[in-house]
């Protein structure tokens, strides 16, 4: 933005060169690349944020609008305004308006003031480090564009060129599963392994409003880790036995299509058992999965992957995660701490990634 300290990047969900479940390069592997490509900018000398309590809804559920800001900078914001800026058909305002607040339904000032109402409010002066909070409910009608609603904010002040700051919140108002993975290995730590059972178990939460199919899950476990026959179960209520997966280039494809459909807020788990060999080298073994799903609602298969995860060492064990002692003050030149690591290992001090320093643990510190 011309005139102020501001950085915008831009965030899309799902990666343009991704495979759908046949294997096709189309990059349909997931609803929200197409739902929501959202602008993000930061004004330096600015923190204005809009938060909304939900990202998925259905027609009827509530919705919260959430205005922080704060002034940042060393000199007053005057004439401020603050602006909410909405379009009715897609929701509605719940009760009363905030205290002193007019509904505007010219949205002047607003992106799209042809189509919007709007909620403005006179702050005045805003000093120096001074901040405010205003919360909005609204109830989701839908209809909009994409069956989604966009709520703007909008900062002005004489200190900010025209058309001032805005940020905005996004939601989608139909039934749409949104899957949520982890996955967990047990035992996580193999001292001397001797053809020892793992037992792997995947969890797929809905987080959505819609529910989800299980179509294939594709885990991909560490070599020279081999799969245990007949140990794979699954369920949403409960788990059953399925049938062993099939090889799918370095993974297994676990068919989990007579796995009933996870709900919103529901749960779908699978398990198997995986054998590690003896003589296996010691080192950390990790875990990739991926899923594919039939969003119901969306009326497509979408997909979803971790990868790293479900770690199992062998040999030597992680130590605990070492504790730094806070606050550290500025102008300090020492950070003490504790580590559960062996006297004379080396300690790296690392700053928002960056190496500050390096010593050795003595006696626990």
């Amino acid at each position: 933005m011309s005139g102020t300290d501001t950085i915008c990047a831009e965030v899309f969900g799902g990666d343009g060169s991704a495979g759908d479940v046949d294997g096709t390069r189309n990059g349909k592997d997931n609803t929200w690349r197409y739902f929501l490509p959202v602008p993000a900018c930061v004004s330096l000398d600015l923190l204005f944020d809009l938060d909304v309590s939900t990202l998925v809804a259905l027609p009827g559920d509530a919705l919260q609008y959430t205005i922080t800001g704060k002034n940042l900078a060393t000199t007053a914001h005057t004439g401020t305004t603050v602006s909410y800026c909405y379009e009715s058909g897609e929701v509605t305002l719940d009760g009363s308006t905030p205290a002193g607040t007019p509904t505007d339904s010219t949205a002047a000032g607003c992106p799209d003031p042809a189509n919007q109402d709007a909620l403005t409010w006179d702050l005045a002066t805003l000093d120096p480090g001074e901040d405010f909070s205003i919360t909005l409910d609204f109830t989701a009608v839908g209809g909009g564009a994409g069956n989604s609603t966009i709520g703007y904010a909008v900062f002005t002040s004489n200190e900010l060129p025209a058309p001032g700051f805005q940020t905005r919140a996004f939601t989608v108002i139909e039934s749409l599963g949104v899957p949520e993975l982890a996955m967990t290995a047990t035992p996580s730590h193999i001292a001397t392994p001797s053809g020892t059972p793992v037992t792997y178990s995947l969890t797929i939460d809905n987080g959505g409003t819609g529910p989800l199919r299980p179509v294939f899950v594709d885990v991909t476990i560490p070599t020279p880790f081999s799969y245990a026959a007949g140990t794979t179960m699954a369920g949403v209520t409960g788990l059953a036995a399925i049938g062993d997966p099939t090889a799918l280039g370095g993974a297994l494809r676990f068919d989990v299509g007579s796995v009933a459909d996870i709900p919103p807020g529901g749960t779908m788990t699978l398990t198997f058992d995986a054998t590690v060999p003896a003589g296996t080298a010691d080192g950390i073994y990790p875990a990739t999965v991926e899923t594919w799903l039939d969003d119901v609602g969306w009326g497509d298969t979408i997909s979803d992957s971790i990868s790293n995860v479900a770690e199992v060492v062998i040999g030597a064990a992680r130590s605990e995660t070492p504790t730094v002692d806070s606050p550290i003050l500025a102008g300090s030149t020492e950070v003490c701490g504790t580590t559960t690591e062996a006297d004379g290992t080396t300690i790296r001090v690392l700053v928002a990634g960056i190496e500050v320093a390096t010593t050795t643990s003595t006696g626990g510190s």
